[in-house]
């Protein structure tokens, strides 16, 4: 889930050098606004279909279409077409991670091997430190 959340979050700086190389405000909102067009559907399919098929499965394909946004964002630097793909795999990547990664890790820290409460902070304290440093 770190790595996730690093990886969605990995180029949001550039966002700023987008703009100052030249593509237009509108162009730049549009890279933000793929990110958050992959990360609601995943959102909203990753809670249920992990209810169905399970934590795990749902999980898994996650950190290779992480993988997938970050390679296509590096390759697709002077694209506008590949950047907007990079920030939408990403985005699905950081959505299913959310869903079912969170819940997936506050089941496998339950009582009685962790305190009430670890798998909650464990979750959240992932993808909150993949947060800041992905944009360091």
């Amino acid at each position: 889930m770190f790595g996730i959340a690093w990886g969605g979050n990995e180029f949001t700086p550039l966002l700023v050098m987008y703009r100052q190389a030249g593509q237009s405000a509108a162009s730049v909102d549009t890279l933000l606004f793929a990110y958050v067009l992959g990360i609601i559907p995943a959102l909203f399919l990753g809670g249920p279909l992990s209810d169905r098929y399970g934590r795990r499965a749902v999980m898994l394909p996650a950190p290779f279409i992480s993988m997938l946004g970050s390679l296509v964002l590096a390759l697709g630097a002077q694209h506008f077409a590949l950047l907007f793909t990079g920030r939408v795999f990403s985005g699905v990547a950081l959505g299913l991670a959310m869903a079912a990664g969170s819940s997936w890790v506050k089941e496998l820290s339950a009582p009685p091997f962790d305190r009430p409460g670890a798998g909650a902070r464990r979750g959240a304290m992932s993808l909150t430190a993949g947060f800041a440093l992905g944009a360091a």
